[in-house]
């Protein structure tokens, strides 16, 4: 009998808090509005809070100076591809393809703008004529008695039309797809000169300090953004933009 008397408690208080959730308000336009504003600002906060405290850490700079120098170092051997590429006997038939595949391209679109301009002035004509046509009939029919009941519309032509412009875009597309091909087989070439070249021993360790470098950065910034999240001031940060995020929501699950 007790637990039959607390479940009805139980139902009853449950039915109590009921109206108080099923009438929370979505959030209105405005309060919408402040809070899609609050959360860009809180977010644009933190943001600057963080980058304030790396570029501020005597470590992250360390390693951001050694990143950039490795970078630096690997950008110093780039040109020996363009070097090795010169020397590669398949390079120069590519090149020339890619070449004339642009070209082709370049008047394939010249010529499909001028045909657009030429049906543009064209129609416009044709407006203007239909126009005139039509006020000179107007006024003649005013005149005096037609003889009939109007002149008969023409027959609805409901075959499906070609656009005039169809060849010329077919070509521009056609020519696209040569100079995407090209391309293609100029960055096979490439990549097999970069390949041969990272093989090298000076590449490889250029390469590897560039990796190497790049962990270390990434490394060096954790401890201080791990610190950062700590502080007050950034985590009322945080809680700002939580707080304009749950309005958001609201909005979004009250639709």
């Amino acid at each position: 009998m007790k637990s039959r008397f607390a479940w009805i408690g139980l139902l009853i208080a449950s039915l109590a808090l009921f109206p108080t959730i099923a009438c929370a308000q979505k959030p209105s336009a405005d309060e919408i509005a402040d809070a899609a504003t609050a959360r860009m600002k809180a977010g644009l906060e933190k943001h600057k809070m963080e980058q304030t405290a790396l570029d501020n850490d005597p470590k992250v700079i360390a390693a951001k100076d050694k990143l950039d120098q490795a970078n630096k170092d690997w950008a110093a051997l780039q040109p020996q591809v363009e070097e090795a590429l010169k020397s590669d006997p398949d390079y120069p038939k590519a090149k020339e393809t890619l070449e004339a595949a642009e070209k082709k391209l370049v008047d394939s679109k010249k010529s499909l703008a001028e045909a657009s301009a030429a049906q543009a002035k064209a129609a416009e004509a044709r407006r203007k004529a239909e126009a005139q046509s039509r006020a000179a009939a107007s006024g003649a029919g005013s005149g005096g008695y037609s003889g009939g009941g109007g002149s008969a519309r023409p027959p609805t032509n409901n075959t499906p039309t070609v656009s005039p412009l169809a060849g010329q875009q077919k070509a521009v597309k056609d020519a696209q797809d040569e100079v995407n091909k090209a391309n293609a087989a100029l960055n096979i070439i490439r990549l097999r000169i970069q390949r041969g070249l990272e093989s090298r021993d000076d590449w490889k360790a250029a390469k590897l300090a560039k990796e190497k470098a790049a962990l270390g950065f990434e490394a060096a910034q954790k401890p201080v953004l791990a610190a950062l999240r700590n502080k007050p001031e950034y985590k009322a940060v945080l809680k700002q933009e939580a707080d304009a995020q749950a309005i958001l929501d609201q909005s979004s699950s009250s639709r």
